[in-house]
């Protein structure tokens, strides 16, 4: 297993069509390239558009161009590993044992190996960041 301690940054916009095309066109014209970004609706007519640069800096000066936006960052990982039954689901275990408290876990299986991001709570990061190392 392998992981990445990164940034993301989010972003909440009103739900309406092309929201994320908008977003994903300004980030590419500002020439911040991206490793993710998902969008999700939250209810009450608002979504919420979650991005994990390739370069944090790049992102926090294109988005100072947005007064519109109010952006938000905090940590997460992004973790590999073989794609073999269970993988996720033993991780995951073992972050529920140690009583890490996690906001969001985003998977995804391609050519024999697992991905995700995980995102735990703030105040958990170091500790994740310690239990993945011994995983």
């Amino acid at each position: 297993m392998q992981f990445v301690r990164k940034k993301y940054f989010f972003v909440r916009v009103s739900d309406t069509p092309g929201q994320a095309a908008r977003m994903g066109s300004f980030f590419r014209d500002e020439g911040v390239d991206l490793e993710g970004m998902w969008g999700l609706g939250i209810g009450q007519g608002s979504a919420q558009i979650y991005v994990v640069p390739k370069n944090p800096e790049v992102l926090r000066s294109a988005i100072k161009k947005r007064e519109d936006w109010k952006c938000a960052e905090g940590t997460c990982f992004r973790v590999s590993a073989p794609d073999e039954v269970g993988a996720l689901a033993t991780m995951l275990d073992s972050i529920a044992d140690k009583g890490i408290n996690l906001q969001g876990v985003d998977a995804i299986a391609l050519t024999g190996d697992v991905a995700c991001y995980i995102w735990p709570t703030e105040s958990d990061a170091d500790k994740l960041e310690e239990l993945l190392k011994s995983l």
